[in-house]
Parts: C-alpha cells; sequence; structure tokens
C-alpha cells in the first residue's frame, strides 16, 4: 500500500476507476453498500473502543480492498498521511478535480462540485440517504506535524503502553481528522467519504510502525484475545488475535477458506529511521525497547521542547496531552 500523493498517475486512475466501479456498477455495489452499512450500523459500539478499534478496522479495510481487487487486480488501498503538507492540509493535489475532488460548496449545501464523485455523478449509500458527496473542510485547520507524530508515538517506550498510543492515533489524530473534513466524514456515516479509506489506512500503518519496533510490540496484547471481531462478513469468524500479523493475516474472502494473505505499506521506517525523520540524529540503533528509551531518552525530551516552543505544533501538542494519555510529559 502507497502514500497516495506517491503514487503514480495510471495508479491513481486505476484505482478510482476500480472505486467508481465498487460504488456505482452490480453487482459490486451491492456488496459495498452492506459493508458500508456495517460500519454506520456499528459506529457507535465495539468498533471504535479497545481492543477492537484496530484490529476491526484492519479486518474491514481488508475486505474493502479485497473488493477493488476482485475488479482490478492490480489496484492496492492507498493511504493517507495527514502529516504531508500539515500547515495547508487541504491544498493537497489529492483535493483537487482530478482526484478526489475537493470541498463541498456552501450554496449547494456542501455538496462537492468537481472530480470524481461531483454531484450529479456519484451518490452516497441508500444507508446514508443516496444523495451527494457532502465535505466542508475547515479553513483554519491545520493538519498534524511529523513531529508531534513522532512524540506521539516514541514517547511511549514499552509495549505496556500500547492503551495509551491507541488512544493518541483513535481519538486525538484519526477522529481529528474525521471532524475537520466535515460533512458526511464527520458523522457516523462516514464510510461512504472516499478518504475514509486511505485515513484508515493510514491508522493501520501507524499501528504496523508500532508493531516494528520489536516482537512484544507486535504481539502483545493481541496476540493472546480470543475475543471475535464485531459482525463479520459471510463465514468469516475471525478474532482479534487473527489480525495482528500483517505479513500473516486472513485472506478475508468470504468463502470460510483458511488462505492467508499479506499487507506491506511502502515508507515502513525502523525506529532510528522515524527518529532520524524528525531531525533527531547520530543516536545509536536500539537492540531493544529498554536500550531505546535509554539512549533516546535526551532526544525525546529536547524533542518536546522544541515543540513546545513552536507555534502550531504546542497547540496540537496540548490538545493531544489534554487527557492523560502521555505518561510522564511533564517531566520531559
Amino acid at each position: 500500500r502507497k502514500e497516495f500523493s506517491a503514487m503514480s498517475k495510471p495508479e491513481v486512475k486505476r484505482c478510482i476507476a476500480a472505486y467508481l466501479t465498487l460504488t456505482t456498477k452490480q453487482p459490486h455495489k451491492r456488496k459495498y453498500d452492506a459493508l458500508v452499512a456495517k460500519h454506520e450500523r456499528l459506529f457507535s459500539k465495539k468498533i471504535h473502543h479497545w481492543p477492537q478499534f484496530w484490529p476491526w478496522h484492519r479486518y474491514f479495510i481488508l475486505k474493502f480492498e479485497n473488493m477493488l481487487r476482485a475488479i482490478d487486480c492490480k489496484v492496492t488501498l492507498p493511504y493517507w498521511d495527514f502529516t504531508v503538507s500539515w500547515k495547508q492540509p487541504w491544498m493537497r493535489a489529492m483535493w483537487d478535480e482530478d482526484h478526489l475532488g475537493g470541498s463541498g460548496e456552501k450554496y449547494m449545501k456542501y455538496c462537492v462540485m468537481d472530480g470524481p464523485f461531483r454531484y450529479g455523478k456519484w451518490h452516497v449509500t441508500p444507508s446514508a440517504g443516496g444523495g451527494c458527496l457532502k465535505r466542508h473542510f475547515d479553513p483554519h485547520h491545520q493538519g498534524i506535524s511529523p513531529r508531534v507524530m513522532t512524540l506521539g508515538t516514541y514517547a511511549f517506550t514499552k509495549p505496556g503502553h500500547i492503551h495509551m498510543y491507541e488512544k493518541i492515533i483513535s481519538v486525538y489524530m484519526h477522529s481529528w481528522v474525521h471532524v475537520t473534513m466535515g460533512g458526511i466524514m464527520a458523522t457516523h456515516k462516514s464510510a461512504n467519504e472516499p478518504s475514509f479509506w486511505m485515513l484508515h489506512s493510514f491508522a493501520d500503518k501507524l499501528w504496523g510502525n508500532w508493531q516494528q519496533r520489536g516482537r512484544s510490540f507486535k504481539l502483545s496484547p493481541f496476540a493472546k484475545m480470543a475475543t471475535l471481531l464485531s459482525e463479520q462478513e459471510g463465514k468469516d469468524n475471525y478474532t482479534v488475535a487473527d489480525m495482528v500479523d500483517l505479513a500473516d493475516l486472513p485472506a478475508a474472502n468470504d468463502d470460510g477458506n483458511d488462505s492467508r494473505t499479506a499487507v506491506c505499506y511502502d515508507g515502513f521506517m525502523s525506529v532510528d529511521e522515524a527518529y532520524q525523520s524528525a531531525h533527531l540524529h547520530a543516536l545509536p540503533v536500539p537492540r531493544s525497547y529498554a536500550t531505546e528509551y535509554s539512549t533516546r531518552k535526551s532526544a525525546i525530551r529536547d524533542l518536546y521542547r522544541s515543540i513546545i516552543r513552536t507555534k502550531g505544533e504546542k497547540s496540537q501538542f496540548q490538545r493531544m496531552v489534554r487527557e492523560p494519555f502521555l505518561p510522564g510529559y511533564k517531566n520531559f
């Protein structure tokens, strides 16, 4: 899976074409409508709470990707890295008429009027009312900077911190993007928004980044959870534990067989590379999370001190720690 802006023009064209076929042509549309309605129905239930948020959405976007690939086997689900162009998130090329289209127009009650999902050409699912796609981008919104993202990730130094890290991603970062996009994305019908799938692909990649830090980070605590995922499709009967390993996932093809699949994200970074991307150079490569903490504690502290002196990033970080998600941040 590639970041949307890293896709070539032919790749973008194929992906959008497959999405349009899936969402407008039978028999594909029938399956798509049912999948989207499921998210709408379960919105206020377990799928947005621990421990289902990451595993359930990993399963959900895999089901969606399978539908796209049934139409065009060369298509994979892109992800939307919302830290790119964070100062002007709505100015990215992905929002122009050749990609996903832009914000809705006020005179049309915020229906999107350009791009492949424009008014009169594309409609949301029957469960969402069947009308136009609506967006209302917050013009004053700044995205989440890569430095704040790095601090929000690597201030957690032990596998047991995953519950707090999951809250940072699901509540602060993921939900914030939903709300600031406005329109249908800010409602329980959000799975109708084309960028919804890319946002959740990025959230899944962030979990994957965490898992790459070591075996304990990868497995703990989900690998021991026999909890069934909520309301699965067809003959699927998967547990939270089944969704742990990106390199060994159930194929989730609705046929009840035991075939397996693997998902790989481009841009996967090691811990050391992630620190370097935040301009924290010349630090030894950690051999374990304990070594990581001891060798990088001063670097985390320096990053924190820099962020709280930087307009924009300071307010982002303050929102992130408004609730007690980040352990020990006052000691930085």
